[in-house]
């Protein structure tokens, strides 16, 4: 593994320096749950003539954790400019845009036409970059990778032709979406070929306040297909059951709070994708899942920011040009759902019309990457991490990764498959993307630019390295072994 790393980044150099003064680009979309690994891995490359990586990027969360990157440096002594734009649209958009070559949507584009003075220097490990406003977001190119939470076949947009409800600009029903190709990461084997580049760890956890300890399989399953259940299935005490009520006068009034809601993410995110894989339900079932609300009727996305005053069926949308039903949607951001369940509970309101039968209180249970949940469980004011069919995955010691998040490369429980919600991460690409297709005088050095990023994730920058697995499994929610 460690020959491939390091001979994936001569090759890239060689062939660059073949061709004095080119332009290498390349544009990378999908998984927001490895958009801080995928930027550490780009700093971290060898290919970089010192001191020339600079960076651009929105928002104030840093450049490790922005959602729209833009790198710029050269190679070859200068003979090769090299630019990489990033923009994490979430783990399935980015195999539905990246497989049928969509425009980029206008508020995810590719930074794009940022002056030269703007850009800020990038150190191994990705400190650095300078922040620049949104209005640069106008490159709405299709994108040429996509990192992708689940198996290529696990998505619906895996060898297949739809009908989208809306059309995006250049794109006519059926919108056909062709196998990608896998990343050159290194990985050997039976997985050779899978373009599996590391681990991707996840959590069921319960909201403030909650004082379950475990899920099982079958709790979840049944949680997700029902949108809620008695508080007694959990606990196995008849003071739990759970009851309904009619609302007689006012807000007050209705069932009691023994009951768990459902949350959850949309059609969109792997790690929904990843999550109904494990239980049994399948990658692209639909669920019932509830949305926390505040006083206003607007979506809460802020931890500890009040009362969540109404329990909602969660409210029907369009996703990746999908039109999604009531209850089936969910959370665009893992994150944002997280911080949604980090909230009291215990006056929020259900109301299951026509009937007015009603439930005060309650409590939720959602899946998490350990990304987004691990700040809200080690928070003052915390989430419930769950065990999973008794064995908990837990908070990590030691030193934190650069990006400030829990290291989980030792962790037996994971290692040795006794905890089994994980998945792996894949990359993937479309050799008729613009910056791939073979008529693109650079098509070359980008493909190997895409498997040198590859590799260094497998090698070193994932967030569980494939390498420390003592166990596999051959595709998502599939048996360990």
């Amino acid at each position: 593994m460690k020959f491939l790393k390091a001979i994936v980044p001569a090759a890239l150099v060689m062939g660059m320096a073949s061709a004095a003064h080119a332009q290498t680009y390349l544009r990378l979309t999908g998984s927001t749950a490895y958009r801080s690994n995928v930027h550490t891995a780009i700093s971290d490359l060898t290919i970089w003539d010192a001191g020339s990586l600079k960076a651009v990027y929105t928002g104030s969360s840093g450049l490790l954790n922005s959602s729209q990157v833009l790198f710029t440096g050269t190679t070859g002594s200068g003979a090769t400019t090299i630019t990489i734009a990033t923009s994490w649209t979430g783990s399935e958009a980015g195999n539905e845009q990246v497989s049928a070559q969509l425009v980029m949507p206008n508020a995810q584009a590719f930074l794009t036409g940022v002056p030269a003075g703007s850009f800020a220097a990038v150190s191994p490990g990705g400190a650095g970059g300078a922040s620049v406003a949104a209005t640069f977001q106008t490159d709405t190119t299709a994108a040429d990778v996509a990192m992708s939470d689940t198996y290529q076949s696990t998505s619906q947009f895996y060898n297949s032709s739809l009908n989208l409800d809306v059309v995006p600009s250049g794109a006519s029903n059926p919108v056909s979406f062709p196998a990608l190709t896998s990343a050159a990461s290194g990985i050997t084997g039976s997985l050779s070929g899978t373009g599996i580049v590391g681990i991707v760890p996840f959590k069921f956890c319960a909201s403030q306040g909650s004082a379950l300890t475990n899920i099982t399989q079958q709790l979840a399953k049944a949680l997700w297909s029902a949108g809620q259940l008695s508080l007694s299935e959990f606990t196995s005490n008849s003071a739990d059951v759970g009851t309904t009520g009619v609302i007689t006068a006012g807000p007050a009034g209705g069932g009691n709070g023994k009951w768990v809601f459902a949350s959850g993410r949309n059609p969109d995110s792997g790690t929904r994708l990843t999550a109904l894989s494990e239980i049994g339900l399948g990658a692209l079932a639909p669920v019932l899942q509830f949305q926390p609300t505040n006083g206003s009727g607007a979506q809460i996305v802020t931890a500890n920011s009040g009362s969540i005053a109404s329990n909602l069926q969660f409210p029907s949308g369009v996703v990746n040009y999908i039109n999604i039903n009531k209850s089936n949607n969910g959370y665009a951001s893992g994150g944002n759902l997280a911080k949604a369940i980090n909230n009291p509970t215990t006056s929020m309101q259900f109301i299951a019309a026509p009937t007015s039968k009603s439930i005060l209180g309650g409590q939720y249970i959602a899946y998490l990457g350990t990304n987004d949940a691990d700040p809200q469980i080690t928070a003052t004011s915390h989430i419930v991490e769950l065990a999973y069919n008794g064995v908990t995955l837990g908070i990590p010691g030691g030193t934190l990764r650069p990006d400030g998040t829990y290291n989980y490369n030792s962790t037996s429980t994971l290692l040795y498959g006794a905890y089994s919600f994980w998945g792996y991460e894949h990359m993937y690409y479309n050799t008729a993307s613009p910056n791939l297709i073979s008529s693109n005088p650079n098509s070359a050095n980008n493909q190997l630019l895409a498997d040198s990023i590859a590799s260094q994730l497998f090698t070193a920058d994932a967030v569980v390295l494939f390498s420390n697995m003592k166990v596999t499994r051959s595709g998502d929610g599939g048996t360990i072994r």
